[in-house]
């Protein structure tokens, strides 16, 4: 909540204003009967976001023109500081882009879920384009200001003092205390699943069905629902004001958290559910090759062995590992020991970078 720190809402205290924020608006928002509704208020955020940035990039120019243009230079384009830089690098870019962790609940507050997969990858390059535009743009029209290692917090922090930029600052704390529910509910519903906080079924409706598979959604969190969420959001509050460092903690999360559910699991699973439904079509291959319907002389039976083919009273055993299923968990194995390595390494290194 530093967006506020200029601002008649800021409390002068950052400890004040992440508890405060947290606890009067954030918390209550994750107990919402429906997440759908919060669907109103990003459409509002994202109006937010892009007045945000035309603003930054009109003092940008205001102050600096186009001179950072001309300072751009090869070692630019790529992370800076090693294998350190690198794995900071890939953790933004997992948080930034994963979407895993938030399916389900946007899902549930779809009008038609069934466009899930469609609507994520339009949104997916809709963001890619403007990350692009936005970050780099921003980046390099700031960069006489700046200088070379860019922004040393956020880039609300460069604007000046006025009516304007509070605006803006008040807008961009607006869209996180809307947008923070969305990331907080996935985590509670875990912890409540595994504490054994049941769904009444009475306040449960199903939101979204598929063939056997059913989605519900708990209209009326009951209070051990209310009180994890708000631990949760609490927790998270205290952690941010001791880690001043939101980027490091956000490659962090990124780099585990996300990357874990994003590029470990997913191929993990997806590989034993395929075995295991590869295990059934072969049970059920082999109960289905029935008697012959007629006996064949010796010579018959002599030809079918020569071919391959089973004796009478013979079996053949199912084989339905065909050559996409092969191919599938070669792509889906590649991809698990891909993302083990690649989460292992970056986690541990932006966690000792967090200490230092």
């Amino acid at each position: 909540m530093s967006f506020l720190a200029p601002t008649p809402l800021s409390t002068g205290s950052a400890a004040g204003d992440a508890v405060l924020w947290t606890a009067v608006v954030i918390a209550p928002l994750t107990c919402v009967p429906d997440m759908g509704h919060l669907g109103k208020f990003s459409a509002c955020g994202i109006a937010a976001v892009l007045a945000t940035f035309v603003v930054i990039f009109w003092y940008g120019l205001v102050e600096s023109g186009l001179g950072g243009f001309g300072m751009i230079a090869w070692g630019d384009l790529w992370p800076k500081g090693g294998i350190d830089g690198l794995s900071k690098w890939f953790g933004i870019c997992a948080f930034s882009y994963g979407t895993v962790p938030i399916t389900y609940n946007i899902q549930e507050g779809m009008r038609d879920p069934s466009q899930m997969s469609r609507a994520t990858q339009i949104a997916l390059v809709l963001v890619y384009i403007v990350y692009v535009i936005i970050s780099d743009g921003v980046a390099i029209v700031y960069r006489p200001a700046t200088g070379p290692d860019g922004f040393e917090g956020d880039v609300l922090q460069e604007l000046p003092v006025g009516w304007i930029p509070t605006a803006i600052r008040m807008a961009m704390t607006f869209v996180v205390l809307v947008t923070a529910p969305l990331l907080a509910v996935p985590c509670a519903q875990l912890v409540e699943g595994k504490l054994g906080i049941d769904t009444d079924p009475k306040n449960s409706v199903v939101v979204f069905e598929e063939g056997d598979a059913r989605s519900f959604v708990q209209r009326h969190p009951n209070a051990s629902s209310v009180a994890v969420r708000y631990a949760i959001c609490l927790l998270c509050a205290g952690i941010s004001i001791l880690v001043p460092g939101f980027v490091d903690v956000l490659s962090f999360v990124g780099a585990f958290c996300v990357a874990l559910t994003s590029f470990v699991f997913p191929p993990l699973l997806h590989i034993t559910l395929l075995r295991r439904k590869l295990a059934e079509e072969e049970v059920r291959a082999t109960r289905s090759v029935s008697a012959p319907v007629f006996k064949p002389d010796a010579a018959t039976e002599k030809e079918l062995r020569r071919f391959g083919s089973p004796q009478v009273g013979e079996k053949k055993r199912a084989n339905p590992m065909t050559a996409d299923s092969l191919r599938i968990i070669r792509i889906d194995a590649a991809l698990l020991i891909w993302g083990v390595v690649a989460t292992a390494i970056t986690s541990l290194l932006t966690f000792l970078d967090l200490f230092r």
